[in-house]
């Protein structure tokens, strides 16, 4: 090769090397794949590469022995400067892959810190609610046996309303209300006492244990209004949750069983009303008010401690649980997820997944009746539909949305069921769960939530 090409050939293929600079720092993690400079380096290699070629190629005059062998040596030169490139770029979009993968296992492993990390607080939040409570229990209970009838009264009337605060039954709180309905020397004491135990509990006076007087008083009850059997069932949970002997704890569950059981017809009825009334008509309003109340029965037939089926020898127990299921469905949220918080705490382990659906608007109720509807057939728990317009935010698209990252193949079946039922768009969302959502959920792996986007049904 003449000495006037030889610089132009050298200055080429030192800009071969030189686009890939850029390249090698993308391996280093410095830049991105996209990165102009890496684009750009990689063309650069590729232009001033083919120059080099054709000016190794151009010194060639004839087509004789002299021009093959150039060419040859050309050839070889550009398969070396393209395994060059092709190794480069390959060893790129592995180092790429190789990264990602890397920053998706430590955003797991941040998440899953973070969801420990938030139900070690509400456990902890939860221990020391329990510790503060107990607390409260131990100094209304020591004035309970004071000898100044004041003090009495206030610490009735204390331990009472620390139950009803929390909306369940504190067994050895309400056996210290027992006690003073029954033998305390002051009417005002024993009337106060009443007041916060279930009804018809005073005429068991024969009876001086509370957990004998509720099962005893439970297993006389028979259609009585759900209002007043409502304290039954509570303290009935409370028995079932505290009680140290298991034929206890078991006649327990059985009476739960029996009273949950006898109001499913009643639920089934106004779940079918609700439907034939007008949305948003004070009918409606009405019915589902009444629907609410039954709420903690309906929950607790649906699990496998309330084997429903078998107390209905006329219905199938497919239909039984059809009857549960369409209860649900017209059932607040709130109401549910009230009646799941006061289930006892092996039963409600055993609990479906719940599903909490919103709408953008109510045009989309009707679709999305159908989504619930197919939902409950996959055994699924899925109260009642919230129309969020106006009240809260509407998604571009329609979310699934998911609380712990192990959820999230789970998130994945609730939308494939949602699309097969008529849904438009759809995507699966991980959100750090709130203390409301804690709180009413008694294993947030099993809750999930479907946001509606304004075109999704």
């Amino acid at each position: 090769m003449p000495t006037r090409n030889i610089l132009p050939f050298c200055i080429c293929l030192l800009f071969v090397f030189a686009g890939q600079v850029p390249v090698a720092f993308a391996l280093l993690g410095k830049l991105g794949s996209s990165s102009s400079y890496v684009i750009g380096g990689m063309m650069l290699s590729i232009v001033t590469g083919v120059i080099a070629i054709g000016i190794f190629l151009s010194q060639a005059q004839t087509l004789g022995k002299e021009w093959l062998d150039k060419a040859d040596l050309a050839l070889k030169a550009a398969g070396g400067l393209l395994a060059i490139v092709i190794t480069f770029w390959f060893g790129l979009l592995q180092h790429e892959q190789e990264q990602k993968a890397k920053d998706a296992a430590d955003t797991k492993a941040a998440l899953e810190l973070q969801n420990q990390s938030i139900l070690a607080k509400k456990l902890e939040k939860d221990r020391l609610r329990a510790a503060e409570n107990a607390i409260r229990f131990r100094e209304f209970l020591s004035h309970i046996s004071s000898t100044d009838a004041y003090l009495r009264l206030q610490a009735v009337t204390n331990i009472g309303e620390l139950i009803s605060e929390h909306d369940a039954y504190d067994l050895t709180a309400s056996q210290s209300l027992f006690t003073a309905a029954h033998h305390d020397a002051d009417e005002k004491i024993r009337k106060a006492a009443l007041i916060f135990l279930p009804e018809g509990i005073e005429q068991i006076a024969e009876t001086t244990n509370f957990t004998s007087a509720v099962i005893e008083l439970t297993k006389k009850k028979s259609s009585a209004d759900w209002s007043q059997e409502y304290k039954l069932y509570l303290a009935l949970v409370s028995i079932k949750d505290s009680a140290s002997n298991p034929a206890t704890q078991k006649t327990a569950g059985d009476l739960i069983t029996q009273l949950s059981a006898g109001k499913i017809e009643d639920a089934s009825k106004l779940a079918a009303s609700i439907t034939t009334e007008l949305p948003n008509s004070k009918a409606a309003a009405d019915n589902t008010a009444k629907l609410d109340q039954l709420a903690p029965a309906i929950i607790y037939s649906l699990t496998a401690s309330g084997n429903v089926p078998t107390l209905f020898p006329n219905n199938t127990a497919a239909e039984t649980t059809q009857k549960i299921q369409e209860a649900i469905q017209n059932t607040s949220p709130d109401a549910v997820a009230s009646a799941i918080k006061n289930l006892p705490r092996e039963v409600a382990q055993q609990l479906s997944a719940r599903v909490y659906l919103q709408i953008a608007n109510e045009a989309q109720r009707a679709q999305a009746k159908q989504a619930q509807s197919a939902l409950g057939s996959k055994g699924y728990i899925c109260p009642g539909i919230q129309n969020v317009k106006g009240r809260g935010y509407i998604p571009d698209t329609l979310e699934v949305r998911y609380f712990v990252i192990e959820s999230k193949d789970e998130a994945e079946k609730i939308l494939d069921v949602l699309k097969e039922k008529g849904a438009r768009d759809g995507r699966v969302s991980y959100v750090i769960p709130t203390a409301s959502d804690l709180r009413i959920s008694p294993d947030i792996k099993s809750h999930f939530e479907v946001w509606a986007g304004k075109s999704s049904f």
